[in-house]
């Protein structure tokens, strides 16, 4: 049996941008028409930058209205189809950048394997009272309306599906990779944090399917050298 997945990434959503915008999501849904009649995709996967900027909820709400749904209903899917993950431009910038106490403090803690496997031990199965990760508020109160919700784990570091299939599972990790970026773009390359603990955790939970898929925005060379060794 195929098991086929769009995957998109990307969009940059900007009121100011959007009349561009729609001249190639209109192409796009074209093509998507002609595809869907005999190999439809089974799932959405979209690797995150959903938004040009992440200050604010109405973005996320315009970008999924303009571009998420309408793919989502040429494919005939659902929002629990759709597996989407943060990229920088998703990152509040201005809190993340005015928030100094808190940026200095996690650049100056979290420097190593060990440092940051605390820190992940402390604050994983938390949403709530994790201030680390507060740069992506917008972008997790918009997710947390419209997806997840058949998630097998939910994490503010990673999320977990399993889609249950005769042939065997396909498992999905959906890494987090943004919660230390400033959405400054290429200045982080080897800046960015992942964590061995999340993707032990993802591991375990996927530990009986037949595939296991991992989704996240940044490529692994931009992760911290030692977080590469570790990861």
């Amino acid at each position: 049996m195929y098991y086929r997945i769009l995957h998109l990434s990307d969009l940059h959503w900007s009121e100011n941008t959007k009349a561009d915008q729609e001249i190639v999501i209109t192409e796009l849904l074209k093509d998507l028409v002609s595809i869907t009649e005999d190999r439809r995709p089974d799932c959405i996967v979209f690797s995150g930058d959903l938004v040009y900027s992440g200050t604010g909820i109405l973005s996320f709400e315009a970008a999924k209205a303009a571009f998420l749904d309408r793919i989502r209903d040429a494919l005939g899917l659902s929002d629990n189809s759709i597996l989407i993950c943060p990229g920088n431009h998703d990152v509040d910038r201005k809190k993340a950048l005015d928030d100094d106490y808190l940026e200095i403090g996690l650049k100056n803690k979290l420097i190593s394997r060990d440092s940051l496997n605390e820190h992940l031990d402390k604050y994983i199965e938390t949403t709530g009272r994790d201030e680390s990760v507060s740069r992506l508020n917008y972008f997790f109160n918009f997710y947390d309306k419209y997806f997840g919700s058949n998630a097998i784990l939910r994490t503010r570091y990673v999320n977990c599906f399993i889609d249950k299939r005769g042939d065997g599972d396909i498992g999905f990790a959906v890494f987090n990779t943004a919660w230390r970026s400033t959405g400054a773009g290429e200045s982080e390359r080897r800046h960015i944090l992942l964590g061995e603990r999340v993707v032990d955790l993802a591991t375990k939970m996927l530990s009986e399917c037949r595939t296991r898929i991992a989704v996240m925005h940044h490529p692994l060379e931009w992760l911290a050298n030692w977080d590469q060794k570790t990861s």
